[in-house]
């Protein structure tokens, strides 16, 4: 988890403002929901129990009412009236059934005979007396054969109390044999009455449904109700579901069936609907204030053990991390010391490890600025210098002043090389062991020029210098030679090695045995090799070089491969006369040189071959232009005289007549003469173009004019052909400023290509004002072969041409786009070229016009 918020107050601010929201928010959400869960549970409960309480009350008021009528069927007046079906006696038989009639709230009571005949009835509204309904008379056959006698019906349009739901009951009449004779058949209303009586045994209100209709009910809850829809309040009349009402307060319904066990299978169900009051929060009882109290428990202690873990994983974890990163950066600065932890309180022992941290990291900034300081000295020597005796005595004695060495030592190999071709020494003005021969710099010539007073540099007089880019830096092959046991060893010397490739000519004192093994072993490894105690490492391993540095006083080296694009081209050594702990600073700083160092000998080896191939191509250059000058100079000679000849020829200047074949050889003859002469002139006019040597005289020029006689000119190699040649330009096209003769050459040449790469169609020349009238621009279009878009980049270089097979097809140099190009350049204009292959080709140049100021004048 990331905050933004930078400091470490803000950070515990957030988290803690963060956690509390999230407990607060999680506390509310998650007791409102237990709560309401609870309280559902609860409300659905009671309600349950409820209707047990209903279906109990229900079912003993339907057993009384049931008995009573059994016992009023004993009555022995109902039982004559039975069995002598005596009408005369309905009003004592009224008079025998008025207290049930009335305890009992029934809507009637009558008296049937098995023959479905009223002997006697009593009704709440006798002014509506009612007649015996097909289904009270199924009813009492039912009775008759004892196959049920409870029946639910709805009392039909027409009649008193439509609409209304009623429950009959029958109870069988004997006749004086003791067979049943008739029915007395009870209808009590599905009322309020009902409902309360109902009520009365839970206390609690509820309502009363038959086939999904909403009946009746006690109370005011469902007053409350009333903005309930009609759906709403059919669907709490579903047995075994329970629905949340929202009025007033929140309630919860519950419906159930009311069975009995005498009632007719085809009759429907009595359910009854209880309503519970849902309490919510604004209540508090005891089971919600223990939920409350643990629900604020467990939330609080998760809050605890959030604010625990965020703690650890975004301020404890990253403060140990840290502390750990200090103390490897401390050792790593105080090579390899770890720091002493006397606290366990994490921000003294990091207060106390950034402390230490500064100290060090301060004393490695002067130490780096100062190692840099050397090395931006060092490089700018090294860029400045270009010449190479001077480079590498550069190179040796900056990293013996800039390292405090007794001695550096450099060597340079080349391909195929055992010795190396150059080589620098430094040495200290106190080191008397070995002093290098007198300071100078061999040169091919052999003399020496004086440099530094403690460098000498030699470099190999024999061969090129100029192409030791090619020849000399090239790594060092590797070394053949095996000991016995396989292992390759490093070869003390090159005397007897047998080879036959050159020696470099450098003196045997400057090439040191020491030095060279020490080159040999980091140019072979391409890596940075030190010994930090020479006598330490001699009385290790007594190997043979140690032996060596310890007999010339030195007591620690440092040996470095010069390294290009990978490839090891030599090595410098730094000697001490002291043993020397070597630090990643040293193996950075000298890393960083080496790096320069070999740059810089590629720049000077470079400049070198450059500065000589340049002298050369120069000269080879003026040799060019002189030799193209002078051969096209004679050839135009005897070209003119071939020509003028040939024309004297077929113009009949001799003796007798020419026949037709003669004829026709003598004009391929001139035409032949000619071509080669107009490419003598192209390449005249190429050579003074190169040694800028061409004039170009301006002038007002009118465009038509010039143009006109070019078409005139060309015209008869158009309808050689069969091809059209036409010029279009505007009649009030302005003068240029042009050499017409120029003019006219660059039109000429762009015109015949464009006849000459033609076969159908023809040529069309166009003029026409660009650049806002500052520019005319005079376009060649042809309906030639075309030129592909990869030859479009190189068509007016010199001797190109879009395709080789074009010169075998069609002839030509390639010189004429070339000098176009410069001839309307020198005139302060552009080429260009559009093509399509297979769709022709438009060649334009633009040429300036006369100023306005000019023309007037």
């Amino acid at each position: 988890m990331r905050f933004p918020v930078r400091s470490l107050s803000g950070k515990f601010v957030v988290i803690t403002t963060l956690i509390l929201f999230l407990c607060l928010l999680l506390f509310t959400l998650v007791t409102w929901s237990i709560l309401k869960f609870y309280a559902k549970n609860e409300a659905q409960g009671k309600a349950q129990t409820h209707l047990v309480q209903i279906q109990q009350a229900y079912q003993t008021q339907t057993t009384e009412l049931s008995q009573q009528l059994a016992q009023e069927t004993k009555n022995t007046l109902l039982v004559s009236a039975i069995s002598q079906a005596n009408a005369g006696t309905q009003a004592q038989v009224q008079n025998v059934l008025l207290p049930l009639f009335v305890h009992d709230h029934l809507a009637s009571l009558r008296v049937i005979t098995r023959n479905h005949e009223l002997l006697a009835q009593l009704q709440a509204n006798e002014a509506n007396a009612q007649s015996i309904t097909q289904e009270e008379l199924s009813l009492v056959d039912q009775a008759v054969s004892s196959n049920g006698t409870v029946l639910l019906r709805k009392v039909p349009q027409g009649e008193v109390a439509a609409g209304q739901w009623q429950l009959l009951m029958a109870a069988t009449i004997p006749n004086a044999q003791g067979m049943p004779g008739g029915v007395l058949l009870a209808s009590q209303p599905v009322d309020g009455y009902l409902t309360q009586s109902l009520a009365q045994h839970t206390g609690n209100d509820m309502a009363l449904c038959i086939a999904g209709q909403f009946v009746s009910s006690t109370g005011t809850i469902f007053q409350e109700l009333s903005s309930q829809t009609q759906n709403t309040l059919r669907g709490i009349c579903t047995p075994g579901e329970s629905h949340m009402l929202t009025g007033a307060r929140q309630y919860l319904t519950l419906g159930g069936t009311l069975d009995l066990a005498q009632q007719s299978a085809s009759s429907p169900r009595l359910i009854a609907v209880d309503v519970e009051q849902v309490y919510g929060l604004n209540v508090q009882i005891p089971q919600q204030q223990l939920i409350i109290a643990g629900m604020g428990l467990f939330i609080f202690a998760l809050g605890i053990l959030l604010y625990i873990i965020l703690i650890r994983g975004i301020f404890t974890r990253p403060i140990h991390q840290l502390q750990s990163d200090v103390d490897t950066l401390i050792a790593h600065n105080n090579n390899g010391i770890q720091p002493v932890a006397e606290d366990r309180d994490e921000f003294v022992l990091l207060s106390r490890s950034f402390h230490q941290l500064a100290e060090s990291l301060e004393h490695e900034s002067q130490a780096m600025t100062e190692q840099m300081r050397n090395v931006l000295i060092m490089s700018d020597a090294l860029i400045s210098t270009l010449n190479l005796d001077q480079l590498l005595g550069e190179i040796v004695s900056r990293l013996g002043t800039i390292m405090q060495v007794k001695h550096v030592s450099l060597l340079l190999y080349g391909r195929e090389m055992l010795s190396p071709w150059a080589v620098a020494h430094y040495a200290d003005s106190s080191d008397t062991h070995e002093q290098p021969p007198a300071i100078s710099s061999a040169t091919p010539g052999g003399s020496k020029k004086p440099l530094q007073d403690r460098v000498t540099v030699h470099i190999d007089p024999d061969g090129d210098i100029t192409l030791a880019v090619t020849t000399k830096m090239v790594a060092l092959p590797s070394s053949k030679g095996k000991l016995a046991g396989g292992k390759q060893t490093v070869a003390n010397g090159y005397h007897g090695i047998p080879y036959n490739v050159r020696r470099p000519r450098i003196p045997r004192l400057a090439l040191r045995e020491l030095d060279l093994i020490l080159a040999r072993m980091v140019i072979q490894k391409h890596k940075i090799a030190y010994g930090e105690d020479i006598a330490a490492i001699f009385e290790e391993r007594q190997e043979n070089w140690t032996r060596m540095a310890l007999d010339t006083g030195y007591r620690s080296v440092i040996a470095v491969p010069l390294l290009l694009q990978e490839q090891a081209i030599g090595a410098f050594i730094l000697y001490a006369d002291e043993p020397h702990v070597i630090s990643s600073r040293d193996t950075f700083l000298l890393s960083t040189a080496a790096i320069q160092a070999a740059m810089a000998i590629q720049n000077a080896l470079l400049f070198a071959e450059v500065k000589e191939k340049n002298t050369a191509l120069e000269q080879a250059n003026r040799l060019k232009s002189q030799f193209l000058a002078n051969v096209t100079h004679e050839l135009r000679t005897p070209l003119h005289s071939i020509i003028s000849y040939g024309a004297l020829l077929l113009e009949g200047f001799v003796d007798g007549e020419l026949t037709a074949e003669q004829e026709q050889h003598i004009q391929f003859m001139v035409r032949r003469a000619e071509d080669l002469s107009q490419l003598v002139d192209d390449m005249l006019d190429l050579s003074k173009i190169e040694a800028d040597k061409i004039e170009v005289r301006v002038e007002q020029l009118d465009v038509q004019h010039s143009l006109g006689e070019v078409v005139e000119q060309l015209k008869p190699l158009a309808n050689n052909k069969e091809l059209y040649l036409r010029l279009e330009m505007p009649s009030d096209l302005p003068m240029v400023i042009a050499d017409g003769h120029r003019l006219r050459q660059v039109a000429i040449n762009l015109v015949s290509n464009a006849l000459k790469f033609t076969e159908k169609g023809g040529v069309t020349i166009r003029c026409q004002l660009v650049r806002e009238g500052e520019m005319v621009k005079i376009s060649v279009h042809d309906t030639g072969i075309g030129i592909s878009p990869a030859a479009l980049g190189y068509i007016f270089e010199a001797f190109r041409q879009a395709d080789g097979s074009t010169t075998r097809r069609f002839g030509g140099t390639g010189l004429g786009l070339t000098i176009a190009r410069k001839l309307v350049e020198l005139q302060g204009g552009d080429v260009a070229v559009e093509s399509i292959p297979g769709h022709g080709s438009i060649f334009s140049f633009t040429l300036p016009v006369v100023p306005r100021e000019e023309s007037e004048q």
